[in-house]
């Protein structure tokens, strides 16, 4: 079907191109249809980036946005995220540089195994003693 709209066509071209990533809920149950708890954890960052940001190079944007992602994703899955990157970090030095492709998965947030997931965990502090 064509569609002589511009922004109908646009959008169309884009729904073609993208589909397999519009769809991949459908095969993968455990991914959510939308990502609105991913933007609800953003929202303080997008309201306050006039105000406290400073990027004024694009390395620096990518830096930003890579170091939110990394932070929000240790704390959907109640890692600490300066934990993890002490851990990651530290195995970057002992290896001499980062994973490689096929090696990566391993490290991210939701891939690691147990034992250094329980490691990594966000310990909360312990609130006062119940009353009696």
């Amino acid at each position: 079907m064509e569609y002589t709209h511009p922004e109908r066509a646009a959008i169309m071209k884009s729904m073609r191109e993208h589909w397999k990533g519009l769809t991949l809920f459908v095969d993968s149950p455990e991914l959510p249809m939308d990502n609105n708890r991913a933007e609800q954890m953003l929202r303080h960052v997008v309201l306050g980036r006039k105000n406290y940001w400073g990027n004024h190079a694009t390395w620096a944007g990518e830096l930003t946005v890579a170091m939110f992602s990394i932070v929000q994703t240790c704390s959907i899955h109640g890692i600490s995220p300066r934990a993890y990157l002490t851990h990651y970090l530290t195995e970057c030095a002992k290896r001499g540089g980062p994973p490689s492709e096929d090696e990566i998965e391993a490290f991210l947030p939701h891939k690691l195994n147990e034992d250094i997931r329980e490691r990594l965990k966000i310990n909360k502090p312990e609130g006062p003693a119940p009353s009696s």
